[in-house]
């Protein structure tokens, strides 16, 4: 059964068999489903004033556990890492000498553990502020 929305005659709910609505008088027990059990919101999350940023992460090469990366319009100093969660620098695969490495003329090699081989990770670009650029999947050594 379908019927209309109350509050947009446009929208069709869809309602189970048997269903039924409260009647005067009657004593009630929850047995159906309500608007806020079936509709599921979309937010879009905008942030205005925001420049335009051209710098990606155009090419990804595994050799064993050094990965070569290959930016477009990278500026020097600009940062790169590779995390198994892209939002989370703890989570950061590169072994530490090469961690403080940065973007030169847009190449970057940087060295993971043995113990990160196979795993899924993010190779995340960011500029001198740490703000996230872009990022791509990879698995390590692949």
């Amino acid at each position: 059964m379908h019927l209309p929305w109350r509050w947009n005659p446009n929208i069709f709910i869809a309602y189970a068999p048997g269903i039924s609505f409260f009647k005067k008088n009657e004593e009630y027990a929850h047995g159906g489903i309500s608007i806020h059990e079936c509709l599921v919101p979309t937010l879009t999350i905008e942030k205005p004033n925001q420049s335009t940023v051209a710098a990606k992460i155009a090419d990804i090469k595994w050799v064993g556990l050094n990965c070569k990366v290959t930016t477009t319009d990278a500026l020097n100093g600009y940062l790169m890492d590779i995390r198994t969660k892209f939002n989370d620098a703890k989570t950061s695969i590169v072994l530490l000498k090469s961690r403080e490495k940065k973007v030169l003329d847009n190449k970057i090699s940087l060295m993971v553990d043995s113990d990160a081989e196979s795993k899924s990770t993010v190779i995340v670009l960011m500029d001198e502020n740490e703000t996230i650029l872009d990022k791509k999947p990879t698995l390590v050594g692949i």
